[in-house]
């Protein structure tokens, strides 16, 4: 694998990213020098604990806000990682869980047609990725299970730290199974269209796999891909 690589690991929420990630970043660091980010920074930057903030409903309803609105907080987040991100590719592997991908699935959701819904990521993509420099991924790979699924493990998450000062467990987006639902078609379009993508399905006929099983076919995919 090249210096410069940048691997993005999505899916919808309680789909087991994280776990994934920071396997991977196990894996990659046998052989590469590997940074790990994990996306929005919730205690690591002023816009992530922004992000925090709207999603326990600080600002009102986050799932209604515009789209555009709704994407800023995320997006400075990851303006803010540039440096950080610059400097571990120019060393070796950059891993992320979550990045611009999540932003492009869960905020293209909110509208109903289709043509808006292509014109919102390319705006998006356009302004981070382009205007505002923020290094565009190398490899996404998408977990992809079931609405019912995701939402079982959704349900058995530890209450997070920005949801502290509410009476939820879950916040804006994990409590809209509509928000959810359109999400996961969102990702699953992107992925069969995007040849930088590629989609691992998790929870075949609604049960979940194996970490390891998963952890394999991942490894394969960065191997096959970009070329480790």
């Amino acid at each position: 694998m090249k210096k410069g690589s940048l691997i993005v690991i999505e899916g919808s929420d309680g789909a087991g990213k994280k776990t994934q990630a920071k396997a991977l970043v196990k894996e990659l660091s046998k052989k590469h020098r590997v940074a790990y980010f994990d996306f929005p920074r919730y205690r690591e930057s002023l816009a992530g604990a922004l992000v925090g903030r709207a999603l326990a409903g600080e600002f009102g309803d986050f799932v209604a806000m515009f789209p555009e609105i709704a994407s800023l907080p995320y997006i400075l987040d990851r303006v803010s990682a540039i440096p950080k991100i610059t400097k571990a590719l120019s060393r070796g592997v950059v891993v992320c869980n979550r990045y611009t991908p999540s932003n492009a699935a869960y905020q293209s959701a909110k509208f109903s047609s289709g043509r808006k819904r292509s014109a919102f990521i390319k705006w998006l993509e356009k302004l981070e990725y382009r205007e505002l420099g923020i290094p565009r991924p190398s490899l996404v790979i998408y977990l992809h299970v079931l609405l019912a699924v995701s939402q079982k493990f959704i349900a058995e998450k530890k209450k997070r730290p920005y949801l502290n000062n509410t009476k939820w467990r879950k916040d804006y987006h994990e409590r809209n199974p509509s928000l959810q639902r359109a999400a996961i078609r969102q990702y699953r379009s992107l992925a069969a269209t995007r040849p930088d993508w590629i989609e691992i399905t998790c929870a075949p006929r609604g049960k979940m796999r194996s970490v390891e099983s998963i952890r394999k076919e991942i490894r394969q995919a960065v191997s096959r891909r970009l070329k480790l």
